[in-house]
């Protein structure tokens, strides 16, 4: 039920959805890059609206069912089955996007990977030419994957305002939007 979950109607279902769709919209996104897209409702929500969409996860199972329903429903729409943690050389991309997105996935980067903020910007920086969208998730009781592994000396850049001054030395304008009290998206935009 999970996988198939979320693969009918593009219709946005919550704040978290419809502030994605619009900032596409007002960015005029042409491409957009969904990072550990997990079943790809961002994916297909993106798709369903013309914008040229790539949507990369581990999963195949969830890949696979992205991938028959874009192509069954003719949608702009390419599914990779692609690790994201391992991109962490990626460089000069044949290929660059409007927009990418790095929906509830940053601290899985962070915190199963070892990655540091900084390595995710730049991997960002390889793959987005305008719009990065980056979810971060606080260390809190209701979500306990982060605060079972958050440690402040560990993970000195893991904080909010860490994340928008990093974000302000790469990009020309940050926005922090409040989700819910334990999830902020950035949206770091150039030009």
């Amino acid at each position: 039920g999970y996988q198939a979950a979320g693969l009918g109607e593009a219709r946005p279902e919550g704040g978290k959805e419809e502030l994605v769709l619009e900032l596409l919209a007002r960015h005029k996104a042409e491409s957009f890059l969904d990072l550990g897209c997990n079943k790809g409702r961002f994916s297909l929500l993106a798709a369903s609206r013309g914008v040229e969409t790539v949507g990369l996860d581990t999963a195949e199972s969830l890949i696979d069912k992205l991938y028959l329903h874009a192509r069954d429903t003719s949608l702009p729409l390419t599914a990779f089955i692609e690790d994201v943690a391992a991109f962490g050389g990626y460089r000069n991309p044949e290929r660059r996007f409007d927009a990418v997105a790095y929906l509830a996935l940053v601290h899985h980067l962070v915190f199963t990977f070892g990655k540091t903020i900084s390595q995710v910007l730049d991997q960002a920086d390889a793959l987005c030419r305008r719009v990065l969208l980056l979810e971060y998730v606080a260390p809190h009781e209701s979500e306990p994957f982060v605060l079972s592994n958050y440690s402040p000396a560990h993970h000195p850049e893991y904080n909010p305002q860490a994340i928008e001054s990093l974000m302000r030395e790469r990009y020309d304008a940050v926005e922090a939007h409040v989700l819910c009290p334990t999830r902020t998206l950035f949206v770091g935009v150039r030009g």
